[in-house]
């Protein structure tokens, strides 16, 4: 989705989707998950969103939308900063890594003592 192109959808319904709300756990939590229909190219395409909220849109309301052009199912909700959320973590791995070798190369190396070899 890094290179996904914008458009404009409209929000058609919620799908009602259950979790567990932990691993080997017997209880469960619900969310709604909004489903959007955007056009791309001549084709109509709807899909489920990644993330239940309750949008702060009526039905039928404008959403902007993320997709993927050769595969428009493939698509989000674009909400700027929620979209790189997944990725962070990593993101502030890599950053800590590249932090720490950047440091570890600008220490000089400490002078050892000349060693001697003997026959």
């Amino acid at each position: 989705m890094f290179f996904g192109e914008r458009t404009t959808g409209k929000l058609v319904a919620y799908q009602q989707e259950n979790f567990s709300t932990g691993a080997g756990s017997v209880s469960w939590a619900s969310a709604s998950m909004p489903v959007i229909e955007f056009t791309a190219g001549h084709d109509a395409v709807r899909f489920r969103d990644w993330m239940g909220s309750n949008l702060r849109v009526p039905m039928g309301g404008s959403v902007p939308d993320l997709y993927d052009p050769a595969h428009p199912a493939n698509a989000m909700i674009d909400r700027p900063v929620w979209n790189w959320i997944p990725w962070g973590p990593m993101l502030a791995i890599a950053l800590l890594l590249l932090a720490s070798g950047i440091r570890g190369r600008m220490r000089s190396p400490e002078p050892r003592p000349p060693t001697e070899v003997g026959y």
